[in-house]
């Protein structure tokens, strides 16, 4: 059914590849390379104007697929960074925490105050452990040495 047509299929596989793997840049030279080899392939031996016609029309509708799908994987590759910006975003805490100077509590978004391990845990993706630092340890037991235990 294509005959000798079927080389935009390879042309078409070229910048798929090429746009996939090397960008904007690299997708349109696939096209443009594709576009001056199938007008010698093409064009040179057709015998008639019509379909010297046809041939030129192939072309062209070759030409906008091949940019289509450089521009569509362009948009594909933003669209992934935007949402990978947008996942990482989602578990970074930024700006001003309103916490209470007694007790370390977190005023949350409902105005109610939470135990800051659980605000935190909530909004990123730490996990916490308890001790005591070597000051604390001391105030809360004085006769022992933080390094005996």
């Amino acid at each position: 059914m294509l005959q000798d047509r079927s080389t935009f299929i390879l042309f078409t596989l070229a910048v798929m590849v090429s746009a996939r793997f090397g960008g904007l840049t690299s997708g349109m030279a696939a096209t443009a390379l594709s576009i001056v080899i199938a007008s010698v392939v093409l064009l040179g031996p057709a015998a008639t104007p019509r379909e010297r016609t046809a041939d030129l029309v192939e072309i062209a509708l070759f030409s906008g697929v091949g940019i289509g799908i450089t521009w569509l994987v362009g948009q594909l590759h933003s669209a992934r960074v935007r949402a990978e910006g947008a996942l990482a975003q989602v578990k970074t805490l930024e700006g001003l925490l309103p916490i209470c100077a007694g007790c370390k509590k977190i005023r949350g978004e409902g105005g109610h105050w939470e135990q800051i391990e659980a605000y935190v845990s909530r909004h990123s993706n730490a996990e916490f452990s308890h001790g005591f630092c070597d000051e604390c340890f001391r105030r809360l037991y004085p006769g022992i040495n933080p390094s005996d235990s």
